[in-house]
C-alpha cells in the first residue's frame, strides 16, 4: 500500500491537534457575524394594514388571509371547456415580503392571478414560485411589500385542540372564520386530487374557496393548510409537519412532485381510470410532451393510475423519480377518441401504434371477410380474462386468454441438435397445428441462434408465402428487448393473419421468436396484450434472481413443533430429511431397474413389511435419480404412476420449496381410497436446482397427523450430491450466529459489542500535545494489521468531552480527507434513540474493495460527550458486526437499557411464527444455538415474543424441550398477542409478523414498515412483470404503513453504505396485516 506508514490513527490526532492549538485548549469564541447587503425594497401599494410585521392573535389574523382569483382556461370533467374561467380560493402570507402559502388545485393552470389583501384598496398581481400537486401546496408572491404576516403554531397538534379555519367560501368576498378542534392528527390524506401522508381531521366547517386558506389556533398562529370536505361533511388541513419542508423548497422556485397539471383521479364506473387534466402549466413537462386540458393520463411507467380513485399511484411515481428523469405516458385524448403515447421530458405525445390497429390496416380477418363461398359467421366475442403461463425453466411470463387451456413447453429442435426451448398456447394444440382457424401462440427462445444470426435473419427463416401473404416488416421494442417484426395476411382458406417477431437484448446473448396466430377479430386484443405482458429471463439471471431474492428463513427446515407427529432428522444416501420418529423402520439402497443402478430408494414406516402388503399403514417410498437426461420433466414422472385401477384421482398440485440453497420444483397427485381403504396416496416428482438430479416420492397416509407429515417432508428433503453439498455446506454455516462480546474503557465513557474474533483489543488515555482529551478504544482480530492497513476488520472509538466544547460532529469529520487512498462516497445523517450525528463513507480503500467508515455522534442525552468512530469493513460479510456497534454503542452513563431476556435454541431447528400457534404463518427459522431476544410472552410462556440475531421478530414455542430461559417466566412481561390468521390466508411472507388488522383495507393487503437503521430507508415495491410499482422513503427509526393490490411482489430496500440495497419476494393477500421491520441485514 502507498501510504501504509501513514497510520489512521496518526491522521486523527494529528488533525485534532491542529485545531486544540487554534482553540488553545480554552472555550470557543464566537467569531463576528455579518449578512449579505439587503436587495433594494419592493414599494408597497397603497398600503392601509393596521398592522405590520407577525400577528399575534386571532381577531388581527385576518389581515394576512387572502383571496386568490385565478383566471385561465379550464378542462371540467362535467362541464366541458370554460374559457376565461375565474376561480377562487384562499391563501395566507407568511412573510412581509409577500411570500403567500395556498393550495396547488386553486392555481395551477392560471394564466393570471389577483390577490385581495386585507387593507388594500385593489386586486394584487402575484407570480407562482413552486408547486406541489400531489401535496397540494403552492407559495406565490405577492407584489409588493411589508406586509402583515403569520407565524407558525409551535406546539404540539394533539387531539381536541381548538383550531379555527379562516377564508374566503363560496367565492365570496366577505372573511369567514369558523370554530372546531382537532379530531383526528393522523388521518389519511389520499384523495382525487392529492395524495398527503398525514393530514390533520377537524371540525371547523370549510365550505369551497376555503382552499388554501390557514387553520389557526386560538393565537392566530397556523397549525395546517385547508384543502379538503369530504362526502360526509369531515374537513381536512395539510399538516404543519407537512407542509413546512415543502414550503421551504417551493419559495426557492422548486417545483415538487409536479409536472404542471391541475389534475384530479377520475373513473367512468367500468373500466376507466386515470388522472383528468383539468389545465396544463405553460412551459411544464406536461406542456413540453403535449398534454392538453380534456386529456386522461391512463398510465405513467407502464403503471396504470387511479384504480383506487386517488392520486395515489401517480404520486408515488413522481417521488420515486427526479424531475429531470425521462417517465413514460399513455394518454386518452377524448376530443379525438384517441390513446396517445410519449415521454415526460422525453418525446412528444403521438398515437399510439396498436399492432391490432395494424392487422386491421394491413390485412383481413375471418370475421372481416369470411370464407369464400360460404356465409359469413358472426365474429366470436373478445376475451374477458387471462391468464399468466410460464415454461418450466421460468424464462417466459406471458398472459394469454383463459381458454387457451391447451399450454406445453418442448425443446427448440434444429435437426437433432436442442437449440432452445419453445412454449406453446392454444384453445387446442393438435387442432392448431392442421388448421389456419385456430388461433394460437408460439414463443421461441434460443442462445445458440444468436451466436450465428441477427432478428432480421430468424425472421427470414420463417417463411409463410405458401400460405400467406406477406405486408412489411417494421421495428419492434419490447422492453429493453429490440428487434422487427413481420405481418402475413389471408393465410389460407381461413383468411388467418400471422404476425411474427424477432428480439433480442442489446447485448445479443440471445434471441427470441414471437408467433401469434390470429383467427379472428376477437384474437386481436390477444396480439396486444402478449406484448405488454411478455417478459423474458435468461436461465442464469433467474437463477442469480431466486438465490438474491429466496429470503434466507426459506431455507431452512420446517419447524415441527405442536405437531402431532414428534420428528426426527433423516439423513441417508438417498434423502435427507424430517420423518415421523416412529416410523423407524427403515430401508435404503441402490435403485436397480434391469440390472442397471439410477439412483437410491429409501422407504420408511412403522412396519415395512406390513406398509408393503397393505393399504392401511401409513409409510414412504423415496427414490432419487442421479443422471438425468436434457428433456427429463418431474411431470413425466407423475403421467406414468396411474394408480386409477385400485384408487380415485382427485387432483395434481405444483410444488415447489428451498432449504439450504437447493430449490426443487415439480407437482404431485393426490389419490383418495386406495384398495377401498380410507386412505390418501400422494405421489410427487421434483427436480433440483441446480438440475443434476430429481425425488420421486410414494407416500400412504391414513390420518390427518400422515397428511401434516408428507407437508413437513416435502418442505424438508433435499439430496447432498458432488453438485449440491457445497451449496448446502455453505448454506449451513451461514446460518450461524456471530457471537459478540462487550469492550469498555476504563472510565466508563464508552462500552461497545465486537465479535469475539476480534479479541485484540486497546484500552488507553487519548492523549493530545500531553494532555489527556478523552479515552481511546480499539478491537480488532489483530490491531497492527487494523492500524497498518485496510484488509482487516475493526473498529477505533475516542471519546472526549472536551472535543464536544469545542466542535460538532460534521466539524470533526471535515477534518479527515483520505481520498489518496480510498474513493469517497457521501456524507450521512445518523440517529437512533441513543446517538444522533453524521458519517462518511470512503470506498475501496487501498484497493480492499471494503468500506471505510468515519462516524462522528453525540448522546442524545448528554451532549458534552462527543464520540469518533473509525470502523474498517472489508468484506461484506463484516456488515452484522457494524450494526451490532451502531446497536449496542453505550456512551458514558447512557446505556442502552437493561439485557432484555435471552431464550437458546436447544434443538436442531425451530420456526418462527407471525403469532402465538401453530396456526399462524411461518416467517421463519433458528437453528440450535440460537439466542433469542424475549420481549414478551403469553400463557406463561407457552409462546415467546422474541427477536433473533437477524433481526426478525416473531413467536417461538416457549416449551422447556425447545429452548432456555436465561430467566424465571415470571420476570418476562406477559404481552397481547395477535388476532387468530383467517384460515383462507395462506403462508405470511418471511419479511413480517402479524400485528392487529387493518381497518377499511379489505381489498389490500397492508404493511407497517418499520426502520431500525439509523439512516434513511428508500423502498420500491415492484408487482410481478413490472406492472405497478410504489417508491416511498422512511427515516431513521421511523415507521409508515402501507397498502397493496392483491398479488406476488418484488421489493427493494435502498439504504446508504455501508448497508446498501436488498432484494426480496413476497405474496400480498386482500385483507393481511404484517409488521415489516428493517434492521442491518
Amino acid at each position: 500500500m502507498a501510504t501504509s506508514s501513514r497510520l489512521r490513527t496518526f491522521r486523527l490526532w494529528l488533525a485534532l491537534i491542529g485545531i486544540l492549538a487554534g482553540f488553545s485548549l480554552a472555550p470557543p469564541v464566537q467569531a463576528d457575524s455579518h449578512q449579505p447587503a439587503e436587495p433594494p425594497a419592493r414599494v408597497p401599494l397603497a398600503a392601509q394594514a393596521s398592522t405590520q410585521g407577525p400577528i399575534d392573535n386571532l381577531e388581527d389574523a385576518r389581515q394576512a388571509v387572502i383571496q386568490i382569483e385565478a383566471v385561465g382556461t379550464f378542462m371540467d370533467p362535467a362541464e366541458g371547456l370554460v374559457a376565461n374561467a375565474a376561480g377562487r380560493g384562499s391563501g395566507f402570507i407568511i412573510d412581509e415580503t409577500g411570500i403567500a402559502v395556498t393550495n396547488n388545485h386553486v392555481v395551477t393552470g392560471g394564466a393570471l392571478f389577483k390577490v385581495y389583501v386585507d387593507g388594500y384598496d385593489r386586486p394584487l398581481n402575484a407570480r407562482v414560485l413552486g408547486v406541489s400537486e400531489c401535496a397540494d401546496l403552492a407559495v406565490i408572491d405577492i407584489q409588493g411589500e411589508g406586509f402583515p404576516y403569520l407565524q407558525w403554531y409551535e406546539g404540539p397538534i394533539r387531539v381536541g385542540l381548538d383550531v379555527y379555519a379562516a377564508g374566503f367560501p363560496l367565492g365570496d368576498p366577505e372573511y369567514t372564520l369558523t370554530r372546531g378542534i382537532i379530531s383526528k392528527a393522523r388521518a389519511s390524506g389520499e384523495t382525487s386530487w392529492a395524495s398527503v401522508d398525514q393530514v390533520l381531521q377537524h371540525d371547523a366547517s370549510l365550505n369551497p374557496g376555503n382552499s388554501g386558506g390557514p387553520l389557526l389556533d386560538a393565537q392566530g398562529r397556523v397549525v395546517g393548510v385547508n384543502y379538503r370536505r369530504n362526502e360526509a361533511d369531515q374537513f381536512f388541513a395539510i399538516s404543519r409537519d407537512e407542509a413546512l419542508p415543502l414550503i421551504a423548497l417551493l419559495r426557492e422556485g422548486h417545483d415538487v412532485d409536479s409536472i404542471g397539471i391541475n389534475g384530479e383521479a377520475v373513473t367512468d364506473g367500468q373500466d376507466l381510470f386515470g388522472i383528468w387534466v383539468a389545465s396544463v402549466k405553460s412551459g411544464s413537462p406536461a406542456d413540453r410532451v403535449g398534454l392538453q386540458p380534456g386529456d386522461v393520463i391512463l398510465t405513467m411507467e407502464g403503471v396504470s393510475l387511479a384504480t383506487d380513485g386517488t392520486m395515489s399511484t401517480y404520486c408515488d411515481i413522481l417521488r420515486s423519480h427526479s424531475p429531470e428523469d425521462v417517465l413514460s405516458l399513455e394518454v386518452l385524448r377524448l376530443s379525438t377518441q384517441e390513446i396517445l403515447q410519449g415521454q415526460l421530458n422525453g418525446r412528444p405525445l403521438e398515437p399510439k401504434l396498436s399492432f391490432a390497429s395494424q392487422f386491421e390496416q394491413q390485412g383481413q380477418t375471418q370475421a372481416e371477410a369470411g370464407t369464400p363461398g360460404t356465409a359469413q359467421e358472426p365474429a366470436p366475442p373478445a376475451y374477458d380474462e387471462y391468464m399468466t403461463i410460464t415454461d418450466e425453466q421460468g424464462i417466459f411470463s406471458v398472459e394469454v386468454p383463459t381458454t387457451w387451456v391447451d399450454v406445453t413447453d418442448t425443446p427448440w429442435q434444429a435437426g437433432d441438435e436442442i437449440i432452445g426451448i419453445s412454449l406453446f398456447a392454444s384453445p387446442d394444440l393438435d387442432a392448431f397445428a392442421d388448421d389456419w382457424g385456430v388461433p394460437g401462440l408460439l414463443l421461441r427462445y434460443s442462445e445458440v441462434l444468436a451466436q450465428e444470426m441477427t432478428t432480421d435473419d430468424l425472421l427470414d427463416v420463417l417463411d409463410l408465402s405458401s400460405d400467406c401473404t406477406y405486408k412489411e416488416r417494421s421495428p419492434l421494442s419490447v422492453g429493453n428487448l429490440s428487434g422487427a417484426f413481420d405481418v402475413w395476411v389471408s393465410c389460407a382458406e381461413a383468411q388467418t393473419a400471422a404476425l411474427v417477431a424477432a428480439l433480442a437484448p442489446p447485448g445479443g446473448e440471445f434471441l427470441v421468436r414471437v408467433e401469434i396466430y390470429v383467427a379472428s377479430d376477437a384474437d386481436l386484443d390477444v396480439v396486444d396484450r402478449v406484448f405488454n405482458t411478455l417478459v423474458v429471463t435468461p436461465p442464469g439471471a433467474q437463477v442469480e434472481t431466486a438465490a438474491a431474492t429466496e429470503p434466507a428463513s426459506g431455507d431452512e427446515p420446517p419447524d415441527t413443533t405442536g405437531l402431532q407427529y414428534d420428528y426426527v432428522a433423516v439423513e441417508d444416501e438417498t434423502i435427507s430429511a424430517l420423518l415421523p420418529a416412529a416410523w423407524s423402520d427403515h430401508f435404503s439402497d441402490e435403485w436397480l431397474i434391469d440390472g442397471e443402478s439410477i439412483g437410491r430408494q429409501f422407504s420408511a414406516s412403522t412396519d415395512l413389511a406390513a406398509f408393503n402388503d397393505s393399504w392401511s399403514i401409513p409409510g414412504v417410498f423415496i427414490y432419487t435419480v442421479l443422471e438425468l437426461a436434457d428433456d427429463f420433466d418431474p411431470v413425466d414422472g407423475l403421467d406414468a404412476s396411474d394408480f386409477s385401477d385400485i384408487c380415485q384421482y382427485d387432483d395434481r398440485a405444483q410444488h415447489s420449496h428451498t432449504i439450504f440453497g437447493v430449490s426443487y420444483q415439480g407437482a404431485y397427485d393426490i389419490w383418495h381410497n386406495c384398495g377401498d381403504e380410507e386412505n390418501i396416496y400422494l405421489v410427487l416428482s421434483a427436480v433440483s436446482e441446480p438440475r443434476d438430479h430429481a425425488v420421486l416420492i410414494y407416500f400412504l397416509g391414513t390420518s390427518e397427523a400422515d397428511v401434516e407429515a408428507f407437508d413437513v417432508l416435502a418442505r424438508s428433503f433435499f439430496v447432498s450430491t458432488p453438485v449440491t453439498a457445497p451449496i448446502i455446506q455453505e448454506s449451513q454455516q451461514a446460518s450461524q450466529p456471530i457471537a459478540y462480546t462487550t469492550v469498555a474503557d476504563a472510565e466508563g465513557l464508552v462500552a461497545v459489542d465486537v465479535p469475539e474474533s476480534w479479541a485484540d483489543v486497546g484500552n488507553e488515555d487519548w492523549i493530545l500535545e500531553n494532555e489527556v482529551v478523552g479515552r481511546m478504544l480499539t478491537a480488532a482480530p489483530d490491531l497492527d494489521a487494523f492500524i497498518n492497513g485496510w484488509d482487516t476488520p475493526g473498529v477505533l472509538i475516542g471519546a472526549s468531552q472536551l472535543l464536544a466544547s469545542l466542535m460538532t460532529p460534521a466539524e470533526v469529520l471535515d477534518l479527515f480527507d483520505f481520498s489518496d487512498e480510498c474513493t469517497a462516497d457521501d456524507r450521512y445523517e445518523y440517529a437512533d434513540a441513543v446517538i444522533s450525528g453524521v458519517y462518511d463513507v470512503w470506498l475501496d480503500c487501498g484497493g480492499s474493495g471494503g468500506t471505510f467508515v468515519v462516524l462522528a455522534v453525540n448522546p442524545v442525552a448528554d451532549g458534552d460527550l462527543l464520540l469518533l468512530l473509525l470502523i474498517n469493513l472489508p468484506d461484506e460479510t463484516d456488515l452484522p458486526a457494524f450494526e451490532r456497534i451502531l446497536q449496542s454503542l453505550s456512551p458514558g452513563n447512557v446505556g442502552r437499557g437493561p439485557e432484555p431476556p435471552v431464550a437458546t435454541v436447544i434443538v436442531n431447528a425451530l420456526n418462527v411464527r407471525n403469532g402465538p400457534g401453530t396456526n399462524y404463518s411461518r416467517v421463519g427459522a433458528v437453528r440450535d444455538g440460537t439466542e433469542l431476544q424475549v420481549a414478551g410472552q403469553v400463557n406463561e410462556c407457552a409462546w415467546l415474543f422474541v427477536t433473533t440475531p437477524d433481526g426478525l421478530d416473531g413467536w417461538v414455542s416457549g416449551n422447556p424441550q425447545y429452548v432456555s430461559l436465561s430467566v424465571p417466566c415470571a420476570q418476562i412481561p406477559a404481552v397481547e398477542p395477535p388476532p387468530p390468521p383467517r384460515q383462507s390466508s395462506p403462508a405470511a411472507p418471511a419479511a413480517g409478523s402479524a400485528q392487529q388488522p387493518a381497518p377499511a383495507n379489505s381489498q389490500q393487503g397492508c404493511y407497517l414498515f418499520q426502520n431500525h437503521l439509523g439512516a434513511e430507508l428508500t423502498i420500491t415495491f415492484t408487482g410481478q412483470g413490472g406492472s405497478w410499482n410504489q417508491t416511498f422513503k422512511l427515516g431513521p427509526q421511523a415507521e409508515v404503513e402501507k397498502c397493496f393490490p392483491p398479488g406476488r411482489y418484488t421489493y427493494t430496500l435502498d439504504a446508504p453504505p455501508p448497508w446498501g440495497s436488498t432484494n426480496g419476494e413476497l405474496e400480498v393477500r386482500a385483507g393481511d396485516y404484517y409488521l415489516f421491520p428493517v434492521r442491518g441485514e
